[in-house]
C-alpha cells in the first residue's frame, strides 16, 4: 500500500513513522524505511523530513555499532538544524553530535554539548525531550561504573517520562553496580513489562546481559552462563552487535574461571569478530578525520566572523570621525546660542543629582531593612537554640530540685527516728539521692559547658569534631526548641548514623547553624502537615529522618521529612537569599541562603534538595572527608 501512494511529504513521514519503530529491534527495516524516506524527501527538497529521517538512520546505525557512517549523519543533521527555528531539531542535533564525540573518546566535549541539549530543553519546556537526556547520561554514567550520578539522572529522567523500559534499567543497573541486588531485580521486573508492552527487544538483552552480571557477582557461576547464553538467543541478538559482544566477554571470563578453555575460546573467536567489527581501527580513523574536517570548517567561520568584525569596526570608526567633524560645526556655529546650552545643560545637571540623591536614599533604605532582616535571622536562631537549650538543662535542674525536697523529708525523719538501724537506713537513703544530685548537676553542667564551647567565637576556624555527636545533638536541640514553642507537637525521629566517618575537619559553628537550620524547617513542615490533615482521616505519622554515609573521600548528610514537600514552581528559588514560603514573621528567606554559602564556600562541600510534592523533602550535604 505505502509503495503505492502518492510521492509527497505525507508519504516521507508516513515512512519515517514506520523506521521510528525499528530502530532498536530491527535496524535493518528501520534502516530500509528511513533511506527510502531520505531518497524522497531530498527529491521534494523536504527539509524537515531530511532531517527526520536522518535521524532514524542514526539511531539504527548506532544499533548495528556502525559509528563512523552515524557521525556524518549527525554532523550533516547538526549543521541543517540551524535552518530552523523549533527547538526540537536543535536539542536533537545537539544529543548526535554529543555521541558523535563520545564515540571516540571525547568525554568533556560530550559533557558540553549534552549540557547544552538539557539547558534548551528545560529553557524551551520540553520535559520529554528532557528525559530523553537524562536518561542518556543515566546510560553513560554507568558505562563509567559511577552508580549514584547515573541514578540520580536515571530517577529524574523516570520522573519525567516513565513509559521507556530502559529507564527502569538504569536504575536497576545503578543498583546492581552498588550491590543493592533486591532493588536491582525490582527495577529489571519493571524495564521488562515496559520491553513486552513497547515490542523493544533489545532490552530483552541488556536484562539478560545484567541478571547475568548479577549473579556473577553473587557467585552463582552457573546462573550467571544461562542467562548469558540466554541473551545471545534473543531474536535480536544479531541485530544488536554491542549486547552480543558483552554477553560473549562475560561467557569468555567465566568459562575461564571453571577451568573450561574450549567454551571459553568458542565465545572469544565471537568476541573478536564484534569488536573488530564495531571499533576497527578503520572505523576510528573514519570518525576522527570527520570531527577534524568538523573542526576546521569552525575554524574557517570563525575567521570569516572576525574579518567582518573587523570590517564593521573599521566603518563605526571612520562614521564616528565623520560624526565628531559634525558635531564641530554645528558646535561652530552654534556659539551665539552657548548661553542658553549652558542653562539647559546645569537644568539637566540638577535633575540628575535629585534622582541619584533618591536613588542613594532608596539604597540606604535597603541596606537597612536587609541588616534588620539579617538581624531577624540571627535572633530568631539564638531564639530557637535558647529553647532547646532550655528544654534540654530542665530535665537534670527538676532531678536536682525533686531529691533536695525528698532529703529535706529524709533529714527530718532523721530528728524524729531512734532506732540505729531507721537512722541508717535514712542516712543511705540520703547518699543515694546526693549521689543522684551530683549525677544530674555535673549532667547539667556538661550541657552548659557544651554550649559555651558552641557559642565561642572562633573566626571560622577549623576543627576536627565527631559529624555524628554533632548531628545528634542540633537535632535534639531543635526538637526541644519545637515542643517549648507547641507542647502539643510530637514527631518520630529516626537516625542512623555511620559509625565509621570518625573525625571530619569542619567549623562546627557553622555546620550546627546549617543542621539547626534544616532541622527547624523539617520540624516546621511535618508540624504544618499535621496541623492540615483532617482529624477525620488522621493517618499521619510525622516523621524526621536523619543518617549520615561515608562516601569514599566525602561524607553525606541527609535530612528527610514527610510534610508537604516543597511546590515545583518555587523549586529553583529555595536558596535564593530572602525567599521563604513561610508566613510573615515566621521566616526571613536567609538560613537556606546561609546554609548553602557555609557548605559550599566556606566548606567545598555541596547542598542540594531532592522533594516529592505534598509528600517529602530531603536535603543531601556533601561534605570532604578529610
Amino acid at each position: 500500500m505505502i509503495q503505492t501512494a502518492k510521492e509527497d511529504t505525507i508519504k516521507v513521514n508516513l515512512l519515517i513513522d514506520l523506521g521510528r519503530r525499528y530502530p532498536w529491534s530491527y535496524p535493518d527495516t528501520a534502516l530500509q524505511y528511513a533511506n527510502q524516506a531520505l531518497a524522497l524527501a531530498e527529491k521534494l527538497e523536504y527539509k524537515k523530513g531530511i532531517y527526520n529521517a536522518r535521524n532514524v538512520i542514526i539511531g539504527a546505525l548506532t544499533t548495528l555499532g556502525n559509528y563512523p557512517l552515524a557521525l556524518e549523519y549527525s554532523l550533516k543533521n547538526e549543521e541543517l538544524s540551524q535552518t530552523f527555528n523549533d527547538p526540537e531539531s536543535k536539542i536533537n542535533s545537539l544529543i548526535s553530535l554529543a555521541d558523535a564525540y563520545l564515540s571516540t573518546g571525547k568525554f568533556n566535549s560530550w559533557l558540553v554539548y549534552i549540557n547544552q541539549a538539557v539547558a534548551l530543553a528545560r529553557k524551551s519546556k520540553l520535559p520529554f525531550e528532557e528525559g530523553l537526556i537524562l536518561n542518556g547520561m543515566a546510560h553513560e554514567y554507568l558505562e563509567r561504573n559511577q552508580p549514584d550520578s547515573a541514578l540520580y539522572y536515571a530517577k529524574g529522567s523516570y520522573q519525567l517520562i516513565n513509559n521507556w523500559p530502559s529507564q527502569p534499567i538504569n536504575i536497576g543497573h545503578a543498583f546492581l553496580q552498588k550491590n543493592m541486588f533486591d532493588s536491582a531485580v525490582y527495577w529489571f521486573k519493571i524495564g521488562l513489562e515496559l520491553a513486552t508492552l513497547n515490542q523493544t527487544e533489545q532490552d530483552f538483552v541488556d536484562v539478560d546481559n545484567l541478571m547475568a552480571l548479577l549473579h556473577n557477582k553473587k557467585n552463582n557461576i552457573d546462573s550467571a552462563i544461562w542467562y548469558s547464553k540466554k541473551a545471545l538467543s534473543e531474536k535480536i541478538s544479531t541485530n544488536y552487535p554491542l549486547g552480543t559482544l558483552k554477553a560473549s566477554d562475560l561467557l569468555v571470563s567465566l568459562y575461564e574461571s571453571q577451568k573450561k578453555p574450549d567454551s571459553a575460546l568458542r565465545y572469544l573467536r565471537t568476541s573478536i569478530i564484534l569488536k573488530d567489527s564495531l571499533f576497527s581501527r578503520e572505523k576510528v580513523i573514519a570518525e576522527q578525520n570527520l570531527l577534524y574536517n568538523k573542526q576546521e570548517k569552525e575554524k574557517e567561520l570563525e575567521a570569516s566572523r572576525l574579518k567582518f568584525k573587523n570590517q564593521t569596526q573599521f566603518y563605526l570608526l571612520s562614521g564616528g570621525v565623520l560624526a565628531l567633524l559634525i558635531i564641530a560645526f554645528i558646535l561652530f556655529r552654534a556659539n551665539q546660542q552657548k548661553q542658553k546650552s549652558y542653562i539647559r545643560l546645569q537644568q539637566q545637571k540638577d535633575q540628575i543629582d535629585l534622582h541619584k540623591t533618591i536613588a542613594e536614599k532608596s539604597l540606604n533604605e535597603l541596606r537597612a531593612t536587609q541588616a534588620q532582616l539579617i538581624q531577624s535571622e540571627k535572633m530568631a536562631s539564638l531564639g530557637e537554640l535558647t529553647a532547646g537549650i532550655a528544654h534540654e538543662i530542665q530535665n537534670p535542674l527538676n532531678f536536682v530540685n525533686n531529691f533536695s525536697e525528698v532529703n529535706n523529708e529524709l533529714i527530718e525523719e532523721m530528728n524524729d527516728a531512734n532506732d540505729i538501724n531507721e537512722l541508717k537506713a535514712i542516712a543511705s537513703d540520703i547518699k543515694q539521692n546526693n549521689e543522684k544530685i551530683s549525677f544530674h548537676g555535673k549532667r547539667a553542667d556538661a550541657i552548659v559547658k557544651n554550649m559555651l564551647q558552641h557559642s565561642r567565637q572562633t573566626k571560622g576556624i577549623k576543627e576536627l569534631r565527631d559529624i555524628n555527636a554533632l548531628a545528634d545533638e542540633y537535632l535534639r536541640l531543635s526538637y526541644h526548641g519545637m515542643r517549648a514553642k507547641d507542647k502539643s507537637f510530637n514527631a518520630e525521629i529516626k537516625t542512623d548514623f555511620d559509625k565509621t566517618i570518625g573525625n571530619i575537619n569542619i567549623v562546627p559553628q557553622d555546620i550546627g547553624r546549617v543542621l539547626l537550620n534544616l532541622y527547624n524547617n523539617a520540624f516546621y513542615a511535618v508540624a504544618e502537615k499535621n496541623a492540615s490533615t483532617s482529624s477525620a482521616e488522621h493517618k499521619y505519622q510525622p516523621t524526621v529522618s536523619v543518617s549520615t554515609k561515608k562516601l569514599n573521600n566525602k561524607i553525606e548528610i541527609r535530612v528527610s521529612d514527610n510534610g508537604n514537600g516543597i511546590p515545583q514552581k518555587v523549586f529553583d528559588k529555595i536558596f535564593q537569599p530572602f525567599f521563604t514560603t513561610k508566613p510573615t514573621g515566621q521566616g526571613t528567606g536567609l538560613g537556606l541562603s546561609l546554609a548553602y554559602d557555609i557548605v559550599t564556600k566556606g566548606h567545598s562541600g555541596e547542598l542540594r534538595v531532592e522533594t516529592k510534592e505534598s509528600e517529602s523533602s530531603e536535603f543531601i550535604i556533601l561534605l570532604p572527608a578529610n
